[in-house]
């Protein structure tokens, strides 16, 4: 008996010793290159909402509307904007860190109270080495916390589903509060949790949380429409091919044979697997056939389960056998070798540059404004830009706003009131295009004139401005290569009485 013992003390130091090696490994991975990389739109909208929290309390932006959504990031870099500024993206981003390598440890933990502490190694790994996990936890967005607090809800359904103690339902939900705090469609937790309570029997529960719930979305339909950027029409399956493409691009194959083996074989925990059965499929149908845009990025909230399901399955694979530790080591470290060299999930070094996904827009703000201040940019000189929160991070100024789309669709723009709904800039010209290229042509005359646009806003903008701007005699100080980069145009300042 003693040796027994022994053993598994042992084998507990062991598996505790490789679970901080792999936290290490982690924090390495995201620390290293942290400031190195340009802020691009989505972070400035954060970075926006966190100077309103700095200058008010609250996240009053400059143009008067107040952001609400996706709070809780903002709150937390807002001590390091008072004290450190805007351009200091590495302590900006350390927040989305520390959330990224807390999944780490979290992950660990649930699936070791699930299945084993061999899977909970295999998922840690995923996540420590996982080129979206490292990616995301570098942006001053609040993805990162969003995977975090899902899978500390599950480890507390787990707890309760074990122990039968009251606190960890309410602990689960006030984690899927700090989630949809985190990012919106942290909401989605309601379904597998109302699941889950029914499946449980905790019929007041139940009705204590959902009811009410209900009742806020019904009231506030117009308003979580906006939040949640839904259609008002359903299109079912609209868009449901994309996401699985983006699945199975993006996953290895082994996740869904997990997910199908857990319920074949995992009875006694078969209530869990249930209720993340239906966070992924609800929230796979709410992104398919209710959201405007179809972005990558939303499933990063579920794309873990396939990861953890995969751990399972490697294992789940070798149970018979006579080396089961052996043989389950090999085969995961052939997962993983397939995995980092056919779809690039894994990372075994730093990246200075992570691209997101296809289509996000992730300009080198930082090198064309470092151009700008180069060419003797002065405050009374005039900036314009399709992005002026950018404007305001790298030069402490803005002047005026050209407009764009965000989506594509009419009307789909950061305007509110006639300026930059996160700036309060000025917009340059009206609506059809006209009056634009004069109007830079009127400020040339008094000072000098960059106009910033990325390959985003030069899309999606008015197409005569944006023919005026290409054709005039606007110097191109700063072009960045490729269909994702920004230009810089510069119109020296020409006193209206002088000709050439």
């Amino acid at each position: 008996m003693k040796n027994i013992k022994n053993y598994f003390k042992k084998s507990a130091l062991i598996f505790f010793y490789l679970l901080m090696f792999i936290i290490f490994v982690g924090v390495f991975l995201r620390i290293k290159y942290l400031g190195s990389d340009s802020y691009w739109l989505d972070e400035g909208f954060t970075l926006m909402q966190g100077r309103g929290v700095v200058n008010h309390g609250y996240p009053l932006l400059d143009s008067g509307w107040i952001e609400w959504k996706d709070l809780l990031m903002p709150y937390l870099i807002a001590p390091f904007i008072k004290f450190f500024g805007l351009q200091n993206s590495f302590l900006l981003r350390l927040p989305a860190v520390i959330f990224g390598v807390a999944t780490i440890i979290v992950g660990y933990y649930l699936v070791k109270r699930l299945f084993s502490r061999l899977t909970a190694l295999m998922f840690a790994i995923f996540l420590s080495l996982g080129y979206w996990y490292i990616a995301w936890s570098q942006q001053v967005r609040g993805y990162s916390a969003l995977i975090f607090f899902v899978l500390l809800f599950f480890y507390f359904l787990v707890e309760h589903f074990k122990k039968d103690k009251t606190k960890y339902l309410w602990l689960a939900f006030c984690t899927i509060i700090l989630a949809t705090l985190s990012k919106t469609f942290g909401a989605l937790l309601l379904a597998p949790f109302s699941f889950y309570l029914f499946k449980s029997r905790k019929y007041k529960i139940l009705l204590l949380i959902t009811l009410p719930s209900i009742l806020v979305m019904f009231l506030a339909k117009n308003k979580i429409s906006n939040i949640f950027n839904l259609q008002r029409e359903l299109h079912f399956c609209f868009y449901i091919k994309q996401y699985l493409l983006h699945y199975f691009a993006t996953v290895s194959v082994f996740g869904w044979l997990g997910l199908l083996a857990s319920f074949l074989n995992d009875k006694k925990n078969r209530i869990i697997h249930g209720s993340i059965l239906i966070f992924m499929l609800g929230a796979l149908i709410v992104f398919s056939t209710m959201v405007i845009v179809t972005e990558g990025r939303y499933l990063l909230m579920i794309t873990p389960f396939l990861f953890l399901y995969t751990a399972y399955f490697i294992e789940y694979l070798t149970k018979n056998l006579e080396h089961k530790t052996t043989a389950t080591i090999l085969i995961f470290l052939i997962v993983l070798f397939a995995s980092f060299i056919f779809d690039h999930n894994i990372v075994l070094f730093p990246q200075k540059h992570y691209k997101l996904e296809t289509g996000t827009p992730q300009p080198n703000y930082k090198q064309a404004y470092g151009v700008i201040k180069k060419n003797g940019f002065k405050k009374e000189d005039v900036i314009i830009s399709g992005n002026p929160m950018m404007d305001l991070i790298y030069l402490n100024k803005v002047d005026y706003t050209i407009r764009w789309s965000l989506t594509g669709r009419r009307g789909d723009d950061m305007f509110k009131n006639g300026q930059d709904m996160y700036t309060g800039a000025e917009k340059l010209y009206s609506r059809d295009g006209r009056g634009g290229i004069e109007k830079i042509k009127k400020l040339q005359h008094k000072f000098n004139v960059y106009v910033v646009l990325d390959s985003l806003a030069l899309h999606r903008m008015n197409p005569k401005l944006r023919e005026d701007i290409i054709h005039s005699d606007g110097q191109v100080i700063f072009k960045e290569k490729g269909h994702n980069g920004v230009v810089v145009y510069f119109f020296k300042h020409t006193p209206k009485n002088v000709s050439f």
